[in-house]
């Protein structure tokens, strides 16, 4: 086989090729379109049957002569048929068209009755044929200038392959009339007739991947144009770019975003190409969007053909003859409708229609994004009101409290010195009844007293700043178990204090907690004859547990609620002193550190006071320092107590 032989089975198999898969497309969508574009690919694999059947003719001689007229009958029609395509996508002046209707009847019928044509009429014939072709070839030329996307891409090669068909008969013309170049012009003939059909393929018969690719494209290009409510452009701006991007991309002449609106029950223009015709805000009453939108599906057709103006009216007044519709659509909700406005149907619309599916997911991820950012930013505007009101509320709580605890102080003292006049003065008058009835009096005038201190103490800690620094726990217990051993003379308490880490915290505060804890833990167990105290610590990835834990009376867990509140108390006075503030300043100093307080009892069994601190980066090793010093002191005695250090 040579290299012409190769190249003719290949451009003939290839129109075969295109013809089967034109038919193919026509007979599962029956539109007009596709009709046009079977019928014209339909003609060339006619001729190229009929060629391939004559390369072994029949003995019927006149038989072969009529088959061959017909293949060129056929080819004749070629440029009307590509005409009548053309016409499906934009309009054809009146003079062209019907110059290539009547070229069309008078070359059939020179064809027909006279077999043998002179050079000039053939000349003629093939400048008919070119014209045509050019003329279709600069059609399809303009109609891709106005598309992008995968319509762009078709009418490109279906003007490269109607461009190189024209050339390919001007080379016969040419070869007619100079004989002499007959061969080289063959020769020429063999590559342009193969890529005017490779043309011809992509453009009408594309593969799959193909069109993928040309989707994808386009799809990228409009993700990198259009910003997005991520990175804080306003979703108006991006339904203004939507609409702008895809009437361009399917060559239309107007588009809307409509979007549904709970307050009006309805779907409102929200974004548009024209402001005039097609206002923001306006209502939407039309049957084609409404029943996309209650199907879900997308819509495409010619009006009044396959939608009447009744169902388009917004179409007819813009002067559209066509028209697709296509849902916003998320996994979530409905968003609302997009809709494209043509002066004529698409060439390609199942191309176009998929190319505007993916610009409205694209769309409702947007819309989707930019709805979850309005409600964060009103949840944050709520969360920042509701914390101004409570930082208002906790603000004028402790200015009262520390207002009230302050201009108590004044009165009381009046009362407990007036009380100690007159308990001097009447000193030796007084009967033994009333001698007691002012000692309660100054004695609870001095609990009073007692208990405003606390609750000025209580209020400052809400209010001091905090003073930040690396402080060890081992030295700053140590310490505070020192400071209550001269009141321990006289008991037996037995100390069990385990290792502890370096904590960042403010140094006062936290002294003020592990104070309130251990005088607890001593007060609650001083009925047993052997006071056993544990102060340890286990630690997490992201917080400290610090305990202290008694042999004391312990408490009932059904009032655990009770234990750090202000003034809430579980014993009585007279039992155990103590004004009830001492636990509700640990739960606050630990709350400002960030950190959580509770606690664990079980009456006549002792009880376990918790709290947390956060870990703040690397732990700071203190095993070497602390056991430093437990060397020194070994355990630490005074009077009735024994300390142990647990390393």
């Amino acid at each position: 086989m040579t290299l012409n032989e190769f190249l003719i089975l290949i451009t003939q198999v290839t129109l075969v090729l295109i013809a089967v898969l034109t038919f193919a497309n026509y007979i599962r969508h029956r539109e007009q379109t596709r009709l046009d574009i079977a019928l014209l690919f339909g003609a060339l694999a006619y001729i190229v049957f009929i060629q391939r059947l004559l390369l072994n003719p029949g003995p019927n001689a006149e038989l072969n002569r009529w088959l061959g007229l017909t293949t060129q009958l056929a080819l004749i029609a070629h440029p009307y048929l590509l005409l009548r395509l053309v016409l499906d996508f934009r309009p054809v002046p009146a003079g062209v068209w019907w110059f290539a209707i009547i070229g069309l009847v008078v070359s059939w019928v020179l064809l027909v009755f006279f077999p043998s044509l002179p050079l000039p009429i053939t000349v003629t014939f093939v400048a008919y044929f070119v014209f045509v072709e050019l003329y279709a070839a600069v059609a399809f030329v303009r109609g891709a200038m106005m598309t992008a996307g995968v319509s762009h891409w078709r009418l490109t090669l279906a003007a490269s392959g109607s461009g190189l068909l024209a050339l390919l008969v001007l080379g016969i013309g040419v070869a007619l009339v100079f004989p002499w170049s007959a061969p080289l012009v063959d020769t020429i003939n063999q590559f342009v007739g193969l890529f005017a059909v490779l043309a011809y393929y992509a453009g009408f018969a594309p593969p799959f991947w193909l069109r993928r690719y040309w989707q994808l494209s386009e799809m990228q290009r409009f993700l990198r144009q259009t910003v997005g409510p991520w990175t804080g452009e306003p979703i108006a701006a991006t339904l203004d770019r939507l609409c702008q991007m895809t009437m361009q991309a399917v060559g239309g002449i107007a588009a809307m975003v409509v979007l549904w609106d709970d307050e009006a029950d309805h779907l409102l223009i929200r974004a548009s190409t024209d402001a005039v015709s097609l206002p923001t805000g306006r209502r939407v009453d039309s049957e084609v969007v409404r029943r996309s939108w209650q199907t879900k599906t997308p819509l495409m057709g010619h009006i009044p053909t396959e939608f009447t103006a009744e169902e388009a009216p917004i179409a007819v007044s813009l002067g559209a003859q066509a028209t697709m519709v296509v849902p916003i659509l998320s996994q979530e909700r409905a968003w609302g409708i997009l809709q494209v406005f043509n002066w004529r149907k698409s060439l390609f619309p199942t191309d176009d229609i998929n190319l505007l599916t993916l610009f409205a997911e694209q769309t409702a991820i947007a819309l989707g994004y930019a709805t979850l950012v309005s409600q964060q930013q009103t949840l944050i505007q709520k969360l920042s009101w509701r914390t101004q009101q409570l930082e208002a509320a906790y603000s004028e709580l402790e200015s009262f409290s520390y207002s009230v605890s302050h201009d108590l102080r004044a009165p009381l003292r009046h009362v407990s010195g007036y009380m100690e006049l007159l308990q001097k003065y009447l000193a030796e008058s007084l009967d033994e009844k009333a001698s007691r009835y002012i000692k309660i009096s100054l004695d609870e005038a001095r609990r009073m007293g007692i208990l405003i201190d606390d609750l000025l103490a209580f209020s400052r800690f809400g209010r001091t700043e905090i003073h930040w620094t690396e402080v060890d726990f081992d030295h700053l217990v140590r310490e505070v178990v020192a400071g209550f051993e001269p009141e321990l003379n006289e008991r037996q308490v037995q100390w069990h204090i385990h290792a502890l880490p370096m904590v960042c915290v403010d140094r006062s505060m936290l002294r003020l907690v592990w104070s309130n804890l251990i005088s607890n833990a001593l007060k609650f167990s001083r009925e047993r004859a052997q006071t056993e105290i544990e102060i340890g610590v286990t630690s997490g990835e992201t917080a400290h547990t610090f305990f202290v834990r008694d042999n004391g009376t312990g408490f009932d867990m059904q009032y655990v609620g009770q234990l750090f509140g202000v003034f809430q108390r579980l014993h009585k006075v007279a039992e155990f002193e103590g004004t009830g503030i001492g636990l509700a300043t640990v739960r606050r100093v630990v709350q400002r550190h960030g950190g959580q307080s509770w606690a664990e009892g079980k009456e006549g069994e002792g009880a376990t006071f918790y709290f947390t601190l956060p870990i703040a980066g690397a732990e700071t090793a203190v095993a070497a320092h602390a056991g430093a010093r437990r060397n020194e002191d070994g355990g630490v005695k005074a009077g009735g107590t024994q300390t142990d250090f647990i390393g």
